[in-house]
């Protein structure tokens, strides 16, 4: 969780990444969405990742009202790439 938490503390530093997300709470939620998977995966339930991984950096891709400093507007997550299937 560390590593991932540092890791949007760099893409926040660099303004990759919103600047009102506490990187330690979203290494956290990435570390349990791993999990979360997994668990599907052995399941054999179907579950679309890569639709799932876009929605995630839709929703930490930085937007005008975030603080940080980037004039992009906000899509609805998922708006320009496939969502999750569930």
């Amino acid at each position: 969780m560390d590593r991932v938490g540092a890791a949007v503390r760099d893409g926040q530093q660099r303004g990759d990444v919103r600047r009102d997300v506490e990187p330690g709470q979203v290494g956290a939620l990435v570390v349990a969405i791993v999990l979360g998977i997994e668990v599907l995966t052995e399941l054999d339930v179907p579950f679309g990742t890569m639709g799932a991984a876009a929605t995630l950096l839709d929703l930490l891709r930085p937007t005008a009202g975030d603080g940080s400093g980037q004039g992009t507007t906000a899509k609805p997550p998922g708006a320009s790439r496939g969502r999750a299937r569930g």
